[in-house]
């Protein structure tokens, strides 16, 4: 499946940062992708990394004390996979999925046969298209970017699904996140759900709201 991106205009604050997303419902590598995904599930789960909510997040965070020379910083790939460098991926990938510790800790998988599928998947979705000075920073950013095939942007604050952390005196403070192009598209009040569908909705979103400012 070969696709294009094309540029969709500009917005009234300067261009549109857009993200391609491609259908392939019916298409032929559908449910070996949706197989993959799920054999791969676990493995993503497993990495230290991994985070399930947003509330496990404030978790790990709250107990941590910070002095001012720490800093709080954040970087992200830009349109990451569209630019993965599908040999790359496929080696390491491959080497871990045959690994014999890996093989030890998960064995709901043959390793070939999920590599073939993985394999399908990835060369069948074509896309054409800490307190530190400056000198210091910018070699970061440039080693970063050094990265093949993926190129970085870079913030000092980080926003994770719901969440801005920031860091307040001694602390790492987390407020409310919501995404610019949010819609807010919610259930209307008098549609033909339970009524305890509103009431409790309510309740989540004040509990959740507390979790996240306290």
């Amino acid at each position: 499946m070969t696709t294009s991106n094309s540029k969709l205009g500009a917005s009234l604050d300067g261009p549109l940062k857009t993200q391609l997303v491609v259908s392939d419902c019916s298409s032929v590598i559908h449910p070996i992708g949706k197989w993959t995904d799920t054999m791969l599930q676990p493995f993503a789960i497993d990495q230290p990394l991994y985070h399930h909510d947003s509330f496990q997040l404030i978790d790990i965070l709250s107990p941590i004390r910070v002095s001012k020379q720490m800093r709080l910083v954040t970087c992200d790939a830009v349109v990451m996979y569209v630019n993965i460098p599908t040999d790359t991926a496929m080696r390491v990938i491959s080497e871990y999925l045959r690994h014999n510790e890996t093989k030890r800790r998960f064995d709901h998988y043959d390793a070939e046969t999920l590599i073939g599928a993985l394999e399908i998947v990835m060369r069948n979705n074509n896309f054409i298209k800490l307190s530190i000075n400056v000198a210091e920073w910018t070699a970061f950013e440039d080693e970063v970017n050094s990265i093949d095939g993926l190129t970085w942007e870079f913030t000092e604050s980080v926003d994770f699904m719901d969440i801005t952390v920031s860091i307040a005196g001694n602390r790492l403070r987390t407020t409310l996140y919501e995404k610019p192009m949010a819609l807010y598209i919610y259930i209307p009040p008098r549609s033909a759900h339970p009524p305890g569908i509103l009431t409790g909705h309510v309740y989540s979103e004040v509990i959740c709201d507390y979790i996240v400012f306290a």
